[in-house]
Formats: C-alpha cells, sequence, structure tokens
C-alpha cells in the first residue's frame, strides 16, 4: 500500500477538525491511550498486509464492537482513504464472510451512502472511491450494527457437577446461584444481559440497571427483568419460575401470548402449550428451599421425590412398582440425607427396600 503510513487524513465534518496519520513509528491500536481515529487508521493498514492471521481479524472484529465510534471512524476513514483499493483483498475477504452470513441485512444500508461524507482534507483534492470499496465499508459496519450473533464472542458456561451448588458473581454485580447438575450461559455486552438455563437450577439476584435488561431464556419461557430475585427450574420440556422479590415479565417461548407480570410471593409454570399456572398464593420458600439444601415436598409423587433425591446423591433410587411411584408425600428432607428418604419408606408395612451396590430399589410388598 504505497504511500499510505506517510500520507493518511482523515477530515471530520461533525468537529470541524482533521487528523493527519503519521505511521512511520507505528503506534499501538490495541493501546485505548491512542486516539480512537489513530486506532481506525492502524486498523486499515493492519488489513492491507498479505497474511492476515486469525487472531488478528478476530481482534478487529472485538475492536469493531467495542464502541459505535468505533465503527463510525472505522468507515470514515476507510471511506476517504486514498489508496484502498489496494487492499481489496483482506478487506473484501472479511466483508464476503460477513455479507455471506446475512446479506439481506448488509445490502439495506447501501441506501444510506450519504450519511458517510465528509469534507477533503486541507491541500488535497479528494479522489472518489471505487464504489465496491464504499459499499464494502458499508456493508461491514452494518452487519456489527445489527450486531448478529455469528461473530459474537462465545457465551461463558458454568456447570455444576451432582451434588455441587455454587454461586457465580457476573460482571454487573449479579449473582447465579447455580443447583445440583445445572447448566447457566451467560452472554453480556453493552446493551444487554443474557443467561441461558441451559439444564437444571438457578437463583437469580440482579442488580437493576434499567438501560440494560437482564434476560433469562429456557426451554419454555422467556424471563426480562430490571432487577430482582428469582428463582427458575428448568425441568424436560417445562420450566416453573418463583419471584423472591420485585417482579419478572415472563413470556412462552412456544406461542405469541402477552407477557405475564410475576410478581413476588406468585410463581408461574411453562410448558409447550404455554403459561399454563399462574399461582398468586405460591409457596416461594418451598420452591427456593434448595438453597438451604431442603427438600420440602407437600402430598407430592413418590416418583417426582426420588427423581429430586437422584440430583444429589450417586447411589440411585429406583421405584419398582407404579402404583407406589404415585404414593403422596409430604415431609422435608437434606437433600444430601438419602438415608432419611429411605428410614421412611422402610418404617411403610407395604413397601420394602432393596439396598443393592449400584441402586436402591423400591417396591411393594409382596
Amino acid at each position: 500500500m504505497r504511500g499510505f503510513e506517510n500520507n493518511f487524513l482523515r477530515s471530520s465534518t461533525a468537529t470541524s477538525s482533521t487528523y493527519t496519520i503519521m505511521s512511520t513509528q507505528r503506534k499501538n491500536y490495541r493501546d485505548s491511550r491512542v486516539p480512537v481515529p489513530e486506532q481506525a487508521a492502524e486498523w486499515l493498514v493492519q488489513l492491507a498486509e498479505p497474511a492476515l492471521e486469525e487472531a488478528s481479524r478476530r481482534q478487529f472484529i472485538t475492536w469493531l464492537k467495542t464502541s459505535p465510534r468505533h465503527i463510525e471512524e472505522f468507515l470514515a476513514i476507510a471511506v476517504l482513504q486514498q489508496e484502498v483499493a489496494a487492499q481489496s483483498g483482506t478487506v473484501a475477504e472479511i466483508v464476503a464472510e460477513l455479507r455471506a452470513a446475512d446479506q439481506a441485512n448488509a445490502v439495506a444500508l447501501f441506501a444510506h451512502p450519504a450519511s458517510t461524507q465528509t469534507g477533503p482534507a486541507p491541500g488535497k483534492r479528494r479522489r472518489l472511491l471505487p464504489i465496491w470499496a464504499s459499499a464494502a465499508a458499508l456493508a461491514l459496519i452494518g452487519f456489527f450494527l445489527l450486531q448478529l450473533r455469528s461473530v459474537e464472542a462465545p457465551a461463558d458456561s458454568h456447570r455444576t457437577e451432582r451434588g455441587e451448588q455454587r454461586s457465580i458473581l457476573l460482571s454487573d454485580g449479579s449473582i447465579v446461584t447455580l443447583n445440583t447438575l445445572s447448566e447457566a450461559a451467560v452472554r453480556f455486552d453493552h446493551s444487554r444481559r443474557e443467561v441461558t438455563l441451559v439444564a437444571g437450577e438457578a437463583m437469580f439476584d440482579v442488580v437493576a440497571d434499567p438501560d440494560r435488561p437482564f434476560i433469562v431464556e429456557t426451554g419454555a419461557m422467556s424471563l426480562k427483568v430490571v432487577g430482582t430475585k428469582f428463582s427458575v427450574y428448568r425441568r424436560d420440556e417445562s420450566s416453573r419460575l418463583a419471584v423472591v422479590e420485585g417482579s419478572v415479565d415472563v413470556s412462552s417461548r412456544y406461542r405469541q401470548d402477552a407477557p405475564v407480570v410475576v410478581r413476588a410471593g406468585e410463581g408461574v409454570t411453562a410448558t409447550a402449550n404455554g403459561l399454563e399456572y399462574l399461582d398468586r398464593h405460591f409457596d416461594v420458600a418451598k420452591a427456593i428451599a434448595w438453597t438451604e439444601r431442603r427438600l420440602i415436598f407437600d402430598g407430592a409423587p413418590l416418583a417426582d421425590v426420588v427423581r429430586e433425591f437422584n440430583r444429589y446423591n450417586r447411589t440411585p433410587l429406583i421405584v419398582e412398582d407404579p402404583a407406589l411411584a404415585g404414593r403422596a408425600i409430604t415431609t422435608v428432607f437434606n437433600a444430601n440425607d438419602v438415608s432419611a428418604l429411605v428410614g421412611f419408606l422402610e418404617l411403610e408395612p407395604d413397601v420394602e427396600v432393596e439396598h443393592g451396590d449400584d441402586a436402591i430399589r423400591i417396591r411393594a410388598r409382596r
């Protein structure tokens, strides 16, 4: 790229100022102390190099998405760069990659090229860029403005093993406490806070931020809050919400019904049929007892009781009699004390418990 590092000038109509980039001694474009216009210019130089490493490509993507101003400065410099055509190979490859991911969205921005026009630098006669260069720059910037997930950094994944509970402090100060055998994927950026509960159960204690709503996605429901405390349990195809403090906007992920506001002391269950059950006298204490490693059952079928215990203990309980599986159980157990449940069942005159090396089997006494 002949003469670019010694002759690059940028004129800004917004600030009525002119920057001259003299790069014979190259600045670090990854250093936040370097002015943004110079960072943008250095990135343009970097993209012109014949063999651009994949790591540098991704660093450029990250830098571009860090701030709307980065997008603005890079676009302005790309449009005004007199010899940008010489670097068509690298830039065109990146643009082609991005446009392929969302061709329609990229092309939509081509209708507004006037917004990127700036005046010529003093003493220089500005030469218009080739059409492909302006279009490529617009396509590139449009792609990132739309924040397409195809180039987003991967979400941070957190998980717990059987019997484990763990609290995660998020970057905004919010806390997510995962119950046993649970997994959550966290993705934060400048405009949103999003957590996907992939499996299991979690308590969310969310710090208020009106400019960045906190979103929780599960298989059956989508939750939106500003700042509050609530517990979510994702099980098979259903999800259960228990609100401890504040309120939560709940939407079904299967139906287009209007969101439901669930307030403190209330709970809702969502299935493939939508938001099926809203209880305004919900027993929140029972729903969040797991945070103290307690399991509270009030008329729950034995099959459900066993399933909960099996989430915490390595030796599984197996109910072999279908009729016995439906027996109602009302009591409180320690989640890790499977012997308490076994002892409780052994007191039942019609129940037989067999202790094996691989499992504890529960059946009706013959």
